[in-house]
């Protein structure tokens, strides 16, 4: 073939190549929350690129140089340019058919305009709540920064008591199966339950008329904040107004509460009835029971029934740490409260924390944190103060996950543990 035609065919070959797409400031800042949130990795340095780098192609077969990543994160020098393939293959990872859908989506979401929206709704919540509405609508909450916006709205709105703005963000269909939204939500609808303990009439109110049709109320805030100490107040009143529920176990959740509420009455005629309720619930449903509610369903049983054997079934069924630490954690809790401040405990001495995994979320964290403090109050309860010492010397004290609400009946042992 003669040379100037294979000059010509390489040099047409590089005219239809496609150009680099330029990379823009707010897309970037997207693309790695993105990939940070659903990988659950903090992107910093080189070695944090290498790292996404080998989670998508175990994950989803695509392969992006890491060398390409630190470019786009300007990890290395750049000219914040990718190719199509790059930036489409990055998208499909994130939960997006292609990188112009993703900038689409991206458009929406500018950081400085969604402040500039929350700002003119602070400033006249009447006036721009239709804006608002709108806004929220769309906003990302499988990211942190979305769920902070939102949690911001959520507490301006309770300031301002735009009790219908509430009530409309009560009713948005959030995917509560994600399970990454649902951890976000729950702190989104913190200011709620924080209102509620500082006996907020207006927000307790405001929970009470929409509990029953909120699922997100349901799940987020009344299943999260489980604060034992106001069964008897507004937990009591929020419990009464749902008849049903679509959560599959927020009925059985109800009923073990309520079953709580009585004993704490010391109305144990009340309490035996709900527990039956409970137990009937739960075989009609066939459901495969949280840990946490089998804890609860056990303990009652042993508090109500002297049926000592049921908690030891529940605890030798379970496989996985997180599910023995949710059970551990509240059983144990309830006994010491309700049962035998001093009992010593069999099935926490099976807990073996070298099951655990070295990199743990948030949640799993505190639960982790909790169970340690459990062996250790076993251990301190068998006069194994070495042992006692052993395990609480492992606890970040200032990492407790949902068991926040509970800080009360810990604090008063991490006084007693830390002066051995």
């Amino acid at each position: 073939m003669c040379p100037n035609i294979i000059i010509n065919i390489i040099f047409e070959k590089r005219l239809v190549m496609p150009a680099p797409i330029i990379i823009s400031v707010n897309e970037t800042h997207w693309l790695k929350q993105y990939l940070q949130d659903i990988y659950h990795i903090d992107i910093q340095d080189s070695q944090d690129c290498k790292n996404i780098h080998s989670i998508i192609l175990a994950k989803h077969s695509i392969k992006v140089s890491y060398n390409t990543l630190r470019r786009i994160f300007n990890l290395m020098p750049s000219n914040h340019t990718a190719s199509t393939f790059t930036l489409n293959s990055l998208a499909i990872v994130i939960g997006f058919d292609s990188w112009k859908m993703f900038k689409t989506h991206v458009a929406h979401f500018d950081t400085n305009a969604i402040n500039q929206t929350i700002q003119l709704y602070a400033y006249n919540s009447k006036e721009y709540q239709k804006e608002i509405i709108e806004l929220i609508k769309h906003l990302p909450v499988y990211t942190w920064i979305a769920t902070y916006q939102l949690q911001f709205i959520i507490n301006i709105a309770i300031d301002h008591k735009d009790f219908n703005l509430l009530s409309r963000i009560a009713s948005i269909d959030f995917d509560l199966e994600n399970q990454q939204i649902y951890k976000h939500l729950v702190i989104a609808f913190q200011g709620l339950y924080f209102q509620a303990i500082n006996n907020n009439k207006e927000v307790i109110n405001f929970v009470q008329n929409n509990i029953a049709d909120s699922v997100v109320l349901q799940k987020c805030l009344m299943q999260a904040y489980v604060n034992e100490q106001y069964l008897s107040g507004f937990m009591g009143l929020w419990f009464n107004e749902v008849k049903e529920s679509s959560i599959p176990d927020f009925i059985i959740f109800k009923q073990l509460l309520l079953c709580q509420k009585c004993i704490e009455e010391h109305n144990t005629t009340a309490a035996i009835k709900e527990l039956n309720a409970a137990i009937i619930s739960t075989k009609k449903s066939a459901l495969k029971l949280h840990p946490i509610l089998q804890a609860r369903t056990g303990v009652w049983k042993l508090v109500l029934k002297k049926d000592s054997k049921s908690i030891t079934q529940y605890f030798n069924a379970l496989k996985t740490p997180f599910d023995l630490a949710d059970f551990a954690v509240i059983a144990s809790r309830l006994i010491w409260l309700y049962y035998n401040e001093k009992e010593i405990i069999p099935f926490l001495d099976k807990v073996d924390i070298k099951t655990f995994p070295v990199i743990k979320n948030f949640f799993q964290k505190g639960r982790y944190n909790m169970l340690l403090l459990s062996l250790a109050i076993n251990n301190y309860h068998k006069k194994e103060k070495q042992k006692a010492l052993f395990y609480y010397k492992q606890v970040e004290t200032n990492v407790f996950g949902y068991d926040i609400v509970n800080i009360e009946f810990y604090q008063k042992w991490i006084n007693i543990l830390r002066q051995i």
